[in-house]
């Protein structure tokens, strides 16, 4: 259901905002065209910070990895996968920004609180506002749908190797694990209220939000280059190309857009503030968990094989019967 769900969502959210985008980009649309530059901001420290925004429309791609067994194929299909959905947004957003540089203001488009509603207004009038509303509907409803499916699934594979607790690797008669649904879910309810409807807001926590990602991107890439160097002849389903190239490429450009998230001194490190608190109370969770309810050492490596046994079911059984795990 979640497939078929998702599907449905994703082709219409896709070929209304690349239609849109096209009437947009070559003139077709009923509103009056304006006349400005390309560019909104000629800083490069307002750039990098916008980067840093339109950042945030490509996370998320690492949430088919929980549904990747579901997947024919899933060796070659997944990462194929991923690589075209994330090019493919490239594109149809690069298409959406000609089309707002014809019919939007860029003044009119930044003090906008639905930039996206006022752009379908200007192109299409009345009949462009409803559509661009169901557009930002499909948007919401695709955007939920993955998160909630995909983070689910996240926490179920870690409550199974008794990284969380285990009320999240319950399901129901359907296989879904709820309770990791539920706690997703009204963690998003809570990001929705404490926005309160206002940009400021949603903007300042969209960057946060980044700003994590961010982080957990570079730890990614991190823990490339040491499996690279520890276990080269380990198995994997994918192997990144160019060595340490894109790892090294990666972690740089994402250090650097953190560290200019905002052009605003004291926004930023409001930001900076809200994620380091974040990941300090992640960090003292995560010491205690390992230490006191896995019996783990800390900061010691896990053998591969230790590693690939905790997927099995059994292995949390085992280790349960043994007393070492409760």
């Amino acid at each position: 259901m979640f497939a078929k769900i998702q599907d449905l969502v994703a082709f219409l959210l896709v070929g209304s905002m690349l239609i849109m985008g096209i009437i947009g980009m070559f003139g077709l649309g009923t509103g009056a065209m304006v006349q400005q530059p390309y560019s909104m901001a000629a800083d490069w420290k307002e750039v990098v910070s916008m980067v840093a925004v339109a950042f945030w429309l490509f996370i998320g791609a690492e949430y088919v990895i929980p549904v990747s067994r579901n997947v024919k194929n899933a060796k070659r299909n997944v990462p194929l996968g991923m690589m075209i959905g994330l090019a493919l947004i490239c594109l149809v957003q690069s298409i959406m920004v000609l089309g707002f540089h014809n019919y939007t203001p860029w003044g009119e488009l930044e003090a906008s609180a639905a930039p996206h509603l006022l752009y379908g207004e200007n192109l299409l009038g009345s009949a462009g506002k409803i559509w661009m509303t169901f557009v930002a509907a499909l948007a919401v409803v695709s955007t939920q749908n993955s998160t909630v499916n995909g983070l689910a699934g996240i926490c179920q594979g870690m409550a199974k190797m008794n990284m969380m607790p285990r009320i999240f690797a319950k399901t129901n008669k359907h296989g879904v694990p709820f309770f990791g649904v539920i706690f997703v879910s009204v963690f998003i309810f809570v990001f929705a209220a404490l926005s309160d409807g206002s940009s400021e807001a949603i903007s300042f926590l969209i960057l946060v939000g980044s700003v994590f990602w961010m982080i957990s991107y570079i730890f990614a890439h991190l823990d490339v280059l040491i499996l690279r160097h520890r276990l080269p002849k380990a198995p994997r389903s994918f192997k990144v190309p160019c060595g340490p190239l894109f790892p090294c490429i990666g972690i740089a450009g994402t250090v650097y857009m953190i560290l200019n998230i905002s052009t605003d001194p004291t926004e930023r490190m409001m930001i900076w503030l809200v994620t380091g608190i974040t990941f300090l109370v992640l960090g003292i969770y995560s010491f205690f968990w390992i230490r006191i309810k896995m019996k783990m050492p800390v900061f010691k490596s896990v053998p591969i094989q230790k590693v690939m046994a905790m997927e099995n079911s059994m292995y949390y059984t085992i280790r349960k019967r043994r007393g070492l795990w409760r």
